[in-house]
């Protein structure tokens, strides 16, 4: 290797001769530096800032996994397009981030609604009708009633009263065995079977009173006879049948 003394005076140097120490600092520059001279072995640590990298040189393969953290993205740079699919866990969203307006309408089934979780408060009013109520679901103490049951009791409609309805007791009828055709009296207080007196032939009014005119046909009941005040008509068209043996009298 040669050099020059006072610009013109050549100067030989051994080889190898030239070492650290005989370099000025700063002496070395990039036109003193061969092209692909400077490997990973000659870089000293953190050596290379952002001043170093060509615009667009530092490609995935460059980035070690885990490097980039929420310090190194700017603010509202990442788009739907970033996202991987499925990318958004529960533990990526904050507490009260999705908003109605953020879910799509028939989004939430029943498969997303935890147990026992609806309660009143959710249901809209008039919303719940027959159909969306399971068998047996309404019991006596779902009923809104005015006063508590006693057994043999029925369920009565009473508009003044609370809820309109109300438990009263029932006006039993006297038992019925032995009593075939009799009908039924009460006495204002107690209701009695009585025998209908189908035979009377008296009346305390002094006097009985019947139609003038027969507007049906009429038979009388055979051993029977029959009496009439008159004057009495027969409606045209209408006949009175007076079997044998029975007599029909007009006084």
């Amino acid at each position: 290797m040669a050099g020059y003394i006072g610009g013109s005076q050549p100067v030989a140097y051994i080889t190898d001769s030239v070492d650290s120490d005989s370099l000025a600092d700063d002496a070395v520059n990039s036109a003193e530096i061969a092209d692909g001279a400077v490997d990973l072995a000659h870089m000293s640590v953190n050596s290379i800032g952002e001043h170093q990298y060509v615009d667009g040189s530092i490609a995935t393969a460059h980035i070690a996994d885990n490097a980039i953290t929420s310090a190194k993205i700017g603010v509202d740079v990442i788009v739907a397009a970033d996202l991987a699919a499925n990318s958004i866990t529960v533990s990526e969203l904050s507490d009260n981030a999705v908003t109605t307006a953020k879910i799509i309408d028939d989004a939430v089934t029943a498969d997303k609604i935890g147990d026992d979780i609806i309660n009143s408060e959710h249901i809209a009013a008039g919303s719940v009708d027959l159909e969306h109520m399971s068998s047996d679901s309404v019991d006596e103490a779902k009923l809104k009633i005015s006063n508590a049951p006693t057994n043999g009791q029925f369920l009565s409609a009473q508009s003044g009263n609370t809820g309109g309805m109300t438990w009263a007791a029932v006006d039993a009828l006297p038992s019925q065995s032995g009593n075939s055709g009799k009908f039924l009296t009460t006495d204002a207080t107690d209701a009695s079977w009585a025998v209908l007196d189908t035979d009377a032939n008296k009346t305390t009014k002094g006097l009985y009173e019947m139609a003038n005119a027969i507007a049906s046909n009429y038979t009388i009941a055979t051993n029977y006879n029959a009496v009439s005040a008159g004057p009495i008509t027969v409606n045209n068209g209408v006949s009175v049948t007076v079997p044998s043996g029975s007599t029909w009298v007009i006084v």
